[in-house]
């Protein structure tokens, strides 16, 4: 195995997202930060379990637990029933609960981890597990004999390839998940699009009987890596695998790709300097026609339109894996999802593995925490048997279930995929906002991550 990332490569990294943290991915609300004491320092390498396995008999084991899940506002209270419900079955286990809005908590984790102050678990998302391996900071949960095969065979294939390290080292675990599929509303597009000449026809008659709607969104304000996920099924409906194993961006399907949805925003189907949530907003006031969305529709939009609550949002919307491109149909959307790691340096992994196993199984995460955000539960047979099932079970729900998770494909992430990141959000907005020629802005990507693949 490579050794870890020494620190001062690390320290690198954090300059790096100390000068850009106020462009992090805006899934933060308020909350403020709770710092506590506690947690091991001892350094272990990150395929190792460390020498203390478990918790002698009638030792109080605390646990700190970073996590965003508290320290927003519509998630917060319901987050800390879960870990007090934790701490009633486990007495022997107290979880120091660290708050830690989203867009903090990579500054926060690396920052501790070059101190030398690692929590024992964290939730994360994209590319930072990814980073934090790197650094030597996170316990393989394979190889340290935590994970057994019937979890492995209880979880999403997709998910768990997503949480793997390109080395095979599982990383983390999916905790819940998302995906994205194309939401449509009912009175501007006329049925499910099968193709992506469908798609575009749908927009062109909205925007032709309604001027004041927008035909299909397309995300043009950075938000992190949210940004290239959901652009990422319009690329595999033309065959195209941006920055899978190579740059791949100066290819025929990749400029296809590219021109197809610059034409989409030339000829006025679209609108430019518009991101996720301006498309909620314009849902729920009815003047979006399409867009790419993760299974949030029914609780964010009755939320934002009461005259949408409840069961009048599945007769307004509905939503379908994408449409059919040159490359063929069932081209999917890439695995996305929060995940928990456990750090190298705790003392205690099988408490921690516990902890982890029960925010993602339990039936009071599943009902109190996952399904009321408008997440997948991560494991299979809580999605089919939890007794929250009655909220997944609605014509929105079912699609992303039945329809559009089976065609995930796992992410890309990695080193290159973090570096080449800003080359490919770059890309995107200069076909799309500036109106360069799709075919140069390629191979100008591909040349400079091609350096970056070296």
């Amino acid at each position: 195995m490579k050794k870890p990332t020494t620190k001062s490569r690390l320290l690198a990294k954090l300059a790096v997202v100390l000068a850009f943290s106020m462009l992090a991915a805006a899934c933060s609300s308020s909350g403020s930060t709770e710092t506590t004491s506690g947690g091991s320092t001892e350094t272990t390498s990150a395929t190792e379990a460390p020498a203390t396995t478990e918790a002698p008999s009638g030792e109080i084991v605390e646990l700190r637990f970073v996590n965003w899940a508290s320290a927003e506002e519509t998630t917060r209270d319901n987050m800390l029933k879960v870990i007090a419900a934790f701490e009633a079955e486990y007495p022997n286990i107290k979880i120091i609960n660290e708050p830690t809005p989203f867009a903090e908590k990579e500054q926060k984790l690396l920052t501790a981890v070059a101190g030398g102050n690692p929590p024992d678990i964290a939730q994360v998302a994209q590319v930072l597990p990814f980073d934090l391996f790197r650094a030597g900071a996170l316990l393989d949960i394979e190889a340290a004999g935590l994970i057994d095969d019937a979890y492995l065979a209880d979880s999403y294939p997709a998910a768990i390839e997503s949480s793997r390290a390109d080395t095979g080292e599982l990383i983390a675990v999916p905790w819940i998940l998302t995906t994205y599929g194309l939401v449509y509303d009912k009175s501007l597009v006329d049925g499910r699009p099968e193709t992506i000449e469908d798609l575009r026809a749908a927009a062109e008659k909205a925007v032709a009987e309604s001027p004041d709607v927008i035909g299909v969104g397309l995300e043009t304000v950075l938000s992190g890596p949210v940004v290239p996920l959901e652009f990422y099924p319009y690329f595999f409906a033309f065959g195209a695998n941006p920055m899978y194993g190579a740059p791949n961006m100066d290819t025929p399907e990749t400029i296809a790709a590219l021109t197809w949805l610059q034409g989409l925003m030339n000829d006025g189907l679209s609108k430019p300097g518009l991101g996720i949530r301006d498309f909620r907003e314009l849902s729920a006031q009815r003047k979006l026609g399409m867009y790419i969305e993760a299974p949030v529709v029914p609780g964010l939009i009755g939320a934002l339109n009461p005259d949408l609550a409840g069961d009048a949002v599945f007769d307004a919307f509905a939503v379908a894996p994408f449409p059919c491109g040159p490359a063929g149909c069932g081209g999917g959307s890439l695995a996305n999802m929060h995940q928990l790691v456990i750090f190298s340096d705790t003392q205690y992994p099988a408490e921690a593995w516990e902890f982890v196993k029960f925010l993602v199984q339990s039936d009071i995460s599943i009902n109190e925490y996952q399904v009321p955000m408008g997440a997948i539960p991560a494991s299979v047979s809580a999605t089919l048997n939890s007794p929250s099932k009655e909220a997944l079970d609605n014509s929105i729900m079912k699609v992303f279930i039945e329809e559009i998770l089976p065609q995930q494909k796992p992410a890309p992430y990695g080193p290159n995929f973090s570096a080449a990141l800003p080359i490919f959000e770059e890309a995107l907005q200069r076909v799309l906002l500036a109106g360069d020629d799709p075919a140069e802005v390629a191979r100008d990507a591909e040349e400079r991550m091609l350096a970056i693949w070296k």
